[in-house]
């Protein structure tokens, strides 16, 4: 098991799979750039004024890949709630989630692509997992350089090939259902030795798309040009989609901070996620895994640890964990 911790360089996949750009497009509606986490330091507390308008400052914490969909949504938001302001911080979950725990920086919302990136959160209290839901779901698949030298033709070839690019299972919600998806069909144990663990999934993309590795492990779909149905045209193609079955499909996972300095927006904020309105904006923007039976509940609610804030404050997350089709 091999891990590596750079990012190459100057490696274009359609855009670049390095890691979020250094700027997220801005509307001119309070944008800010993922250059440090000043705008979730300095939002002022706000609530319900009277009337029930929200008022105040609401921090977004997003993850990159999710750019599209959720700029569309958050849009919406806004211009329902004009004496809000909103701000937006869009990096890799894995950054997101170590500025929170790391940098003690809190916005009032996390946006994850997956329970594994939230679930870094959730463990030290800092999750209000009460009002966790979850939005969609991402299929799972093996891709490979373009040129494809390793000759694969299914996911079953991953045990003979030399090297394989996966996110970190422990850091990244694609890693571990790969985790799961490989063990289930007995490939895990087999393939230790060929892989390349990258903290960030775009790294990881970076490696397949360079060649630097015969084959990588990626979410089928993603809303951003880096997805690989898109860069199948350019530098990678799909090898196979992980069968049904073999693991949970990841969804995105949405939830307000216990230390949320605008609790009542970002309370707001979540809900409004799983209205009839914001699951059509999504859908239009390509948000995978939505439809009809899309319950919002978490995927599953996870549980605070004992004595944090989330515990004393969320009496149902100590109860049993649910998942989304519970």
């Amino acid at each position: 098991m091999r891990r590596l911790a750079f990012v190459v360089a100057g490696v274009l996949v359609v855009g670049s799979l390095a890691g979020c750009p250094s700027k997220a497009p801005d509307d001119g509606g309070g944008v800010t750039a993922a250059t440090g986490g000043k705008g979730a330091q300095v939002a002022k507390a706000g609530g319900a004024a009277p009337g029930g308008a929200l008022t105040g400052k609401l921090v977004l914490y997003i993850p990159c890949g999710l750019t599209i969909p959720m700029k569309a949504v958050v849009q919406a938001f806004k211009a329902a709630n004009p004496g809000l302001e909103v701000t937006e911080e869009y990096d890799s979950a894995v950054v997101l989630a170590r500025r929170i725990i790391d940098k003690k920086e809190r916005p009032d919302v996390l946006v994850s692509p997956g329970p594994t990136e939230l679930g870094l959160v959730a463990e030290k209290g800092l999750i209000d997992t009460a009002n966790q839901k979850s939005l969609g779901s991402f299929k799972l698949c093996v891709i490979a350089p373009k040129a494809n030298k390793a000759k694969m033709v299914a996911i079953e070839d991953l045990a003979r090939v030399k090297s394989i690019s996966c996110p970190d299972p422990k850091l990244n919600s694609v890693g571990a259902a790969a985790q799961e998806a490989l063990t289930n069909m007995g490939l895990w144990d087999k393939i230790q030795k060929q892989l390349v663990f990258a903290e960030i999934g775009h790294e990881s993309h970076n490696h397949v798309a360079a060649g630097r590795v015969d084959a990588g492990i990626s979410f089928l779909a993603c809303p951003l040009d880096t997805n690989p149905e898109k860069l199948s045209k350019s530098k990678v193609t799909i090898v196979g989609v992980f069968p049904d079955g073999t693991y949970k499909e990841p969804s995105v996972e949405v939830a307000p901070l216990t230390e949320a300095k605008n609790p009542a927006a970002a309370k707001a904020f979540v809900e409004y996620l799983v209205s009839p309105e914001a699951q059509k904006i999504l859908s239009e923007k390509e948000l995978p895994g939505l439809s009809a039976e899309t319950t919002g509940e978490g995927w599953p609610k996870l549980k605070a640890p004992e004595g944090t804030a989330a515990d004393k404050a969320s009496p149902a997350a100590k109860g049993e964990a649910k998942g989304a089709g519970e």
